[in-house]
């Protein structure tokens, strides 16, 4: 029988999405999954963080906060001008980090010791034959 370790990402303690990984050793898959959660959370937080560096100069350069702007932008009052897009893309990096690093930090690796229905079932069928 196998040990399953659970992925359970979680938002406001309700599970979004479960990745169940059959291995003859959980004891090494476990902490894998939760080292790549780890990295992949360290990942997003750097380029939150070299995002977050490149709004701050347009902030300085164009006098108005990053979310201010945005809103104007979408309201189709800044114009089209190339600084204005690359500014507005920025912000939307910025946006899509969070909500990734969102998923990525609230990652959680469970461990699972109860076999699954088709593991039940073949040895139900091993018993039976």
């Amino acid at each position: 029988m196998f040990h399953q370790p659970v992925l359970k990402l979680k938002q406001r303690g309700i599970s979004m999405t479960q990745l169940i990984v059959k291995s003859p050793s959980a004891s090494n898959v476990r902490p894998l999954i939760q080292a790549a959660l780890d990295h992949e959370a360290r990942i997003l937080m750097i380029g939150m963080q070299k995002t977050e560096r490149r709004l701050q100069d347009f902030e300085r350069r164009f006098g108005m906060e990053s979310l201010k702007f945005y809103q104007d932008f979408q309201a189709g009052n800044m114009g089209d001008d190339m600084e204005y897009m690359k500014w507005a893309g920025e912000y939307e990096t910025l946006l899509q980090l969070q909500e990734d690093y969102k998923h990525a930090a609230d990652g959680e690796v469970l461990e699972s010791t109860a076999p699954s229905l088709a593991d039940v079932l073949e040895e139900v069928e091993q018993t039976v034959s």
